[in-house]
């Protein structure tokens, strides 16, 4: 969680959450979180995740562009989870704080559990792959409904502005970087190799029932080359197998 946050939340922002959804007190848990507070509910029988991110975090605007793709993902065809609408009917719920704003937003929850180092086969990744390929062929048609909402793209990030992050005596190393990204940079982006992606595609989100992958936390989406949601996966991959050529014999 950013530090900054997390003095800035407490109990009455949570309930003012809540009573926006219509979640009872004794009907929520929390679930943690990394960049928001994240929490799973019941309400009429049926599981949702209610998450409150802050203004230091996300904007609405940028918010609204994520859940417009993921709604947009989830009418495709994709194993995604809709987007849940407030008691008064909006994607986003604003919450005044000391300092700037919370915002609260809903999501049925995905079925499936948590990927298991058991779980991952060359059947799990070629679903993951045929999944990731879906969500491709339909970022090729999404368009936010407002260029307000409008995603990020990649060179953006400041992570990219290695000069930050490194100290002087690391000259070599940045020339040798910085010459890397010029040369991705340089990649002409296409309709059918660029597009908004989900941005952190790994086991820790998506859930897995045995025979499907239901992707979740579309939080890093971005505008990207398709092939970057491969490279996450198998660099998470990796590191998450002990002995992955036995999975993946390359």
């Amino acid at each position: 969680m950013i530090k900054e946050i997390v003095p800035l939340y407490n109990e009455a922002i949570f309930k003012e959450a809540q009573s926006r959804f219509g979640i009872r007190s004794d009907k929520i848990q929390d679930l943690g979180g990394f960049e928001s507070f994240v929490y799973a509910y019941e309400k009429e029988g049926k599981e949702y995740i209610l998450k409150v991110a802050h203004t230091l975090h996300r904007s609405e605007d940028y918010l609204m562009g994520e859940l417009e793709f993921v709604n947009h993902l989830a009418n495709g065809g994709v194993n995604t989870a809709l987007v849940v609408p407030s008691l008064s009917g909006k994607l986003v719920e604003e919450i005044p704080a000391e300092k700037g704003s919370f915002f609260a937003y809903a999501f049925e929850k995905v079925p499936g559990r948590k990927v298991k180092k058991e779980d991952c086969s060359p059947e799990m990744y070629f679903e993951l792959g045929k999944l990731t390929g879906r969500m491709h062929r339909l970022t090729q048609s999404f368009k936010p409904s407002t260029p307000a909402y409008k995603r990020n793209t990649w060179s953006d990030d400041r992570l990219y502005q290695l000069e930050n992050f490194f100290p002087a005596e690391e000259a070599v190393f940045l020339e040798k970087c910085n010459a890397l990204l010029k040369r991705i940079k340089d990649v002409k982006p296409e309709y059918s190799n660029f597009g908004l992606i989900h941005g952190d595609l790994h086991q820790s989100n998506f859930f897995w029932d045995g025979h499907l992958a239901y992707p979740f936390d579309f939080d890093d989406c971005e505008y990207n080359f398709f092939v970057n949601d491969l490279a996450v996966s198998l660099y998470y991959f990796m590191w998450f197998i002990e002995n992955p050529a036995e999975y993946w014999p390359f």
